[in-house]
């Protein structure tokens, strides 16, 4: 069977940075499985023109506007299956493997040992698209992610203890699989994850999976470990910088210059939602960052 890369991607109102980040996703790719979550913007509009760039884009779309994440992850999988795809690779929507190591990652993929995960540094791009975080001692500067393995066809997603559908990007099924990594340092490389490049928005979203979670799964978490779980990704002590590698970027210019300037984020009408149907007394104990606030606008 001939080798074949499928890259999973989701994406909830993410079409002003589509053009770029699903472009790359695509140069990494055979196939791009996508899934649109509920988008109300032009997020469908980009799939259908990259798509008409030579790219393969399967887009499907997924109306529950409830965050099922281990389903929508499953429904990947499955088409991608459908498609014949041998290998997977994971790749958010505010994500893109440095230009330079794409080839690189595609290789190390097609010739892993079976019952194996590659494993690459995540490189968090702060406050800016053009920087990095560096300090050795943060956990947002030595992130390692297992998010690519060899397809057997036993690995699946599902939701977890108590029902809990959050937060876990590499399939079940490949406990006791070792992880072997692609790279190994942040200052080689490896995925430029741009969440962090709007900090307001960034403060807002880790507001909103706080309430998320206070809703949907109640007595899991107290307030303060919601707290504590979710403002890890503000954390600026003993912060430092390196700067983005020309060759990481360079094909990509043409891409990101087709970027549409952020828009107000969509999680904010779901707090403005919660809000309104919980009260604001029902979250006392979450720091919201004023997003209660900036929900109002």
């Amino acid at each position: 069977m001939m080798n074949r890369l499928g890259v999973l991607m989701k994406a909830r109102n993410e079409g002003w940075r589509l053009p770029f980040t699903l472009r790359a996703a695509a140069a990494v790719g055979d196939t791009v499985v996508f899934v649109d979550h509920a988008s109300s913007d032009d997020t469908p509009d980009v799939c259908r023109e990259v798509a008409r760039g030579g790219h393969r884009i399967i887009y499907v779309r997924w109306d529950d506007p409830v965050f099922r994440e281990m389903a929508i992850y499953q429904c990947m999988l499955d088409y991608g299956r459908w498609d014949g795809c041998t290998h997977f690779i994971t790749l958010d929507a505010d994500e893109a493997v440095c230009a330079n190591h794409v080839e690189r990652v595609r290789e190390f993929i097609f010739n892993m040992p079976p019952e194996r995960a590659m494993g690459i540094p995540f490189l968090s791009m702060w406050d800016s698209m053009w920087q990095y975080r560096c300090d050795p001692a943060s956990i947002w500067s030595n992130r390692v992610y297992p998010i690519a393995w060899r397809d057997d066809g036993r690995l699946f997603y599902r939701v977890g203890e108590g029902q809990y559908d959050w937060h876990a990007r590499f399939p079940k099924g490949w406990e006791g699989r070792e992880q072997i990594n692609v790279l190994d340092k942040v200052h080689e490389g490896g995925v430029m994850h741009y969440a962090w490049t709007n900090m307001e928005h960034i403060a807002w979203k880790a507001a909103w999976y706080k309430m998320t979670e206070w809703v949907r799964f109640p007595g899991r978490n107290t307030a303060a470990k919601l707290n504590d779980k979710y403002d890890r990704v503000l954390d600026k002590r003993g912060i430092r910088f390196g700067r983005v590698k020309s060759e990481w970027v360079e094909p990509y210019k043409p891409w990101m210059k087709l970027m549409k300037p952020e828009p107000r984020p969509w999680f904010l009408d779901e707090v403005a939602c919660m809000i309104d149907e919980y009260g604001l007394a029902h979250f006392d104990g979450l720091d919201l960052h004023d997003a209660n606030e900036a929900a109002k606008d």
